[in-house]
Formats: C-alpha cells, structure tokens, sequence
C-alpha cells in the first residue's frame, strides 16, 4: 500500500511532519473562515473546493496520487480558490463624493 502521509515522515522527518501539521491547520482554519463568507458563490466554490480536498486526501491514504503533476495542479488549484477573499465592488464616484 502507497501512503503520502507515511511518506512525509520518512522522507522529511521532523520538519516535514512539522509543515504538513502547520499547512493542514492553516488549510482547516481558512476552510472555516471561508465558509463564514456572505457571498454565496463565494460559500459555494469554497465548499465545492472542500470538498474535492477531502477527496484528495482520503486519495492521498492508498496512492501517491499528487506525485503526478496534473494531480498535483488541481490539488494547488483547489487550495488557491479555497484562499481567495470575498471582492467587494469599488465604490461609484458619486457615492465618494456625496
């Protein structure tokens, strides 16, 4: 059985367990607060992006799945519209200036 997360120990000891710990935490954590937005497109690609994550990391338990690039692009892809803010539209001049 291919495993990644028994990979990252054997291949980068203490810190690599100690990176994938912190890029897990700060990934949860901004799950969170992403799902906390008021936009619903934003709620829905967000949730979309969780979604397919868990995916690749229940993946990630029987296969080395992100060692091939195309995999590994999706995961970053999904990671990136998972980060993205809220955009707000700029204010109309007339509202400045009244």
């Amino acid at each position: 059985m291919h495993n990644d997360y028994l990979e990252v120990p054997a291949s980068g000891g203490i810190v690599g367990v100690a990176l994938f710990v912190w890029f897990a935490t700060v990934l949860v954590n901004q799950s969170r607060k992403t799902l906390n937005a008021t936009d619903g497109l934003h709620r829905a690609a967000a949730s979309g992006a969780i979604i397919a994550l868990v995916g690749v990391a229940v993946h990630s338990m029987v296969d080395f799945g992100l060692h091939i690039t195309a995999n590994a692009l999706v995961f970053v892809t999904l990671v990136a519209i998972l980060s993205l803010e809220a955009m707000t539209p700029p204010a109309r001049p007339s509202e400045v200036a009244g």
